[in-house]
């Protein structure tokens, strides 16, 4: 913070001739306080995306006539960041958009005499779903399994932007029946429907394919349905 003119209060006590006779200072105080003043984070690399918004806790000290309020923002890849959220009370959820990098800004506002100012003691963001897999097995579900119907739905949920997603089904002799490349590669759930009118019953396979890169290794997670006619 950049501080205001200030006027300075010393109070001086005895003479103390341990110290060869100087001045021993006390209660040394620079008043008024700044108006206000901003203080920003370090980025912060939780190591993956989260598919959920987690939980911020603050603690500080705002005396009356004072203000603090606290904001939360994010980046892909800590180089391109969004926009600083709207006020965070203590105890609500992240509200910057899902991404691997976060940061935290505390905007300070002491009172019209500058006798006071707010003292930020923490900030806390509980994240209990975090990864850093790009495609995790829990979040891939296929439903209803097993399937007596025509209609098969994949849900599945990426924890970060993805390059590719493929997705591909294939018969209880293992062979490959067809492949959709089109599968969503943005943060979060998403779903794909099997149409399965042409299929006998049978135990199947689909395979859910991510590709963090072009060029790189898919991450793969594999799920059985049952198809009873």
């Amino acid at each position: 913070m950049v501080l205001s003119p200030v006027n300075y209060s010393v109070g001086l006590g005895a003479i103390d001739p341990a110290y060869g006779g100087l001045a021993e200072y006390r209660n040394f105080q620079v008043r008024p306080y700044a108006p206000s003043g901003t203080w920003t984070s370090a980025p912060l690399d939780l190591g993956g995306t989260p598919l959920k918004p987690g939980r911020v806790d603050w603690s500080a000290s705002i005396p009356s006539g004072t203000g603090l309020q606290i904001q939360c923002a994010s980046s892909p890849d800590n180089a391109t960041w969004s926009a600083f959220s709207a006020s965070l009370p203590s105890g609500s959820t992240f509200s910057a958009p899902l991404a691997r990098y976060v940061k935290f800004q505390a905007s300070l506002q002491a009172d019209a005499a500058g006798a006071n100012s707010p003292s930020l003691s923490s900030i806390t963001l509980t994240q209990d779903d975090l990864s850093g897999e790009l495609l995790q097995a829990a979040n891939v579900k296929i439903t209803p399994n097993p399937a007596r119907g025509d209609k098969v739905l994949l849900r599945y949920g990426l924890t970060q932007a993805a390059q590719k997603v493929s997705i591909e089904v294939y018969s209880p002799s293992g062979r490959l029946l067809w492949t959709d490349n089109n599968g969503s590669t943005q943060i979060g759930q998403d779903q794909w429907m099997l149409n399965a009118s042409s299929l006998a019953s049978g135990s199947y396979l689909v395979r859910v394919l991510a590709w963090a890169q072009a060029g790189g290794q898919p991450q793969i997670v594999t799920k059985a349905f049952a198809l009873l006619r």
